[in-house]
């Protein structure tokens, strides 16, 4: 299991990655199983840093990939 730090740095390079991000029924939780990382710690720390739910963040990403 990777350290918060180390899955948060992980989570934003998939963010980056369009090909990633196309996936089809890409969920939060199988980015977190692909990190391997808890979903539950993640959010946590994605909430605190961005204001925002690890899903909400990643609807975001792929909502802007489609635009």
């Amino acid at each position: 299991m990777k350290t918060l730090s180390q899955a948060y740095a992980a989570f934003s390079e998939l963010m980056t990655d369009e090909v990633y991000l196309s996936t089809p029924c890409l969920t939060y939780e199988a980015v977190c199983a692909q990190i391997g990382v808890s979903p539950t710690d993640l959010n946590e720390i994605l909430f605190s840093e961005m204001g925002l739910s690890g899903p909400e963040i990643l609807n975001s990403f792929q909502k802007l990939l489609f635009l």
